[in-house]
């Protein structure tokens, strides 16, 4: 608690003076002892907001030419205004990250146009030492090696003590594949404090030896993906390059990041690790979080471990799965293993699985998303808390992002091109069910990283009240527009913005041949310039 000391004023002075000698006139000649200044020490407590912090997600795109180079910044901003000190933190760091993007986006701009200009001169010099080609001979468009740079956030938690964020740099610049780097910013949402590695956990000992006893206890082909040095690699990391290593807090602890080639090759990726909060004895407690009666994460795809509170018992399970691969079928098979119990999924058909761990509403669950031939999902959902019990299957439908008892699950639709959209499902013991009949597409040009527009060949008439559709606007030729909402019923409804700011909303039929849609009486490929159809 800070103090801060006021010494009395002058003024205050003065007025006790004239307090005393305002007596009574008979006294007057008795000269009253004179009055000495005092000084009062007055604490006041410095307060801090209460309240959980207010955030929005907002994306930028490279401009310019992208010929040589593409890519675009996500950063977060706060948008309460109970937390001065931390949006000022925030801003700060995502303004020098903004900085890193534009110098680094500069400077592969110029390498990549450089490098192509010198690849094509290369061709070109070898095409006029070949006699035997042709003049007349079809002559192919040169490669255009473009580089990218992208940088996507994710708030990871948000609460009245802590504001962590995970940041994912991508970028390519040449050779044989790009690559990815991960890290985090953590603050103080009372006081706006940027938290480094050594004030979050000042003591790495906790850290490490839980990583590697979550390898030991994982799945066997864990340690087949990693260095034979991998121990020597982490012990390494914690006390060499503690400082920058990759970490951030969610609702479960600390993660911390382990990049590519770090512990393991290219092709193993990437490698995270959650350690619980009440297993490092360092952590500061006063941002252990209180009790949450929602978690959700990935489980790691190799098989690394992860301890969980399924029953709300204290006691912790180990979890993790595995994708199997079967060289007969050349499919892979799942399995899930939770203590001691374990979960089979053998169906032919999958080419990878991923499993979601949730708690909510005091329930355990596990989401298992296999995917088959054109990227369809079927989805498993398994209850864990009182023995693993199997409760749903969800044919075609994938895991998006999910909430406290309710999930968005991931679908392909055909609706003026094809779309990865989302529907909300509310989820309990006894399954799934279907919210509302609403799809959404992360398709908003300023809010998604790569946001696809549709092109307009002819002005097109449309409603700004999705309820009533004699309030129309037109909008011209020329324009694209973004569909990110299709609400299917009587009348089927498609939501799209511009990037100038227009909200509109279309309705349409579908045709005599029973795929094309119309809108207004208008075909659609007589309507836009391009559609994006899969298969």
């Amino acid at each position: 608690m800070k103090k801060r000391v006021f010494v009395l004023s002058l003024i205050a002075a003065l007025s006790l003076t004239n307090i005393f000698a305002c007596g009574k006139k008979e006294e007057v000649e008795e000269k009253p002892a004179p009055v000495e200044e005092e000084k009062t020490e007055e604490v006041v407590e410095e307060t801090y907001p209460t309240t959980v912090p207010e955030y929005a997600e907002t994306s930028i795109e490279h401009e310019g030419d992208t010929t040589y180079f593409d890519g675009g910044l996500q950063f977060v901003q706060i948008t309460d205004s109970d937390h001065p000190a931390l949006s000022d933190a925030v801003n700060a760091a995502f303004q020098d990250l903004l900085t890193k993007y534009n110098d680094t986006a500069e400077m592969y701009e110029e390498d990549s146009k450089e490098f192509n200009e010198e690849m094509n001169s290369y061709e070109e010099e070898s095409e006029e030492e070949s006699e035997e080609e042709s003049e007349e001979e079809f002559q192919e468009e040169p490669y255009i090696y473009q580089y990218y740079y992208n940088i996507t956030t994710e708030v990871t938690r948000c609460d009245e003590d802590i504001f962590s964020v995970m940041v994912v740099e991508e970028m390519y610049a040449g050779g044989a594949h790009g690559g990815m780097v991960y890290h985090g910013f953590t603050f103080d949402s009372k006081t706006g404090q940027s938290l480094e590695n050594k004030e979050i956990v000042p003591d790495t000992t906790d850290l490490s030896e839980y990583i590697l006893s979550m390898i030991d206890k994982g799945a066997d082909d864990v340690k087949e993906a990693l260095y034979p040095e991998y121990k020597e690699n982490i012990n390494q990391s914690f006390t060499e390059y503690y400082d920058v290593m990759g970490m951030w807090l969610d609702e479960r602890g600390v993660v911390v990041a382990f990049q590519q080639y770090d512990i393991a090759p290219y092709a193993a990726g990437p490698f995270f690790f959650t350690v619980p909060y009440t297993m490092i004895e360092t952590f500061n407690p006063e941002y252990i979080p209180a009790s949450s009666s929602f978690i959700s994460f990935t489980l790691n795809y190799v098989g690394v471990a992860d301890m969980v509170e399924i029953d709300d018992n204290g006691k912790f399970t180990t979890i993790y799965g595995h994708n199997n691969y079967d060289s007969e079928t050349g499919f892979y098979t799942y399995t899930a293993y939770v203590g001691e119990e374990t979960i089979n999924i053998d169906d032919v058909g999958y080419y990878n699985f991923d499993a979601y761990y949730t708690k909510s509403n005091g329930h355990s669950f596990l989401f298992i998303d296999g995917r088959s031939d054109n990227d369809m999902a079927t989805t498993y959902v398994y209850q864990l808390d009182g023995g693993v019990k199997k409760i749903d299957t969800m044919e075609g439908l994938g895991v998006g992002e999910i909430e406290d008892g309710q999930v968005n699950m991931t679908s392909r639709i055909d609706v003026l091109s094809t779309w990865t959209a989302s529907q909300l499902y509310s989820y309990d013991a006894n399954g799934l069910a279907q919210v509302d009949d609403i799809y959404k597409i992360d398709n908003n040009p300023n809010q998604a990283l790569f946001p696809q527009g549709l092109k307009l060949m002819q002005p097109l008439e449309y409603s700004t009240d999705k309820d009533d559709f004699s309030v129309t606007s037109t909008i011209e030729a020329g324009t694209l527009i973004y569909p990110i909402t299709y609400i299917e019923g009587e009348e089927n409804i498609l939501e799209f913005v511009t990037e100038d700011g227009v909200d509109g909303f279309i309705t349409f039929e579908i045709m005599e041949d029973g795929i094309t849609h119309s809108i207004n009486g208008v075909s659609e490929y007589d309507l836009f310039e391009t559609l994006y159809y899969a298969g």
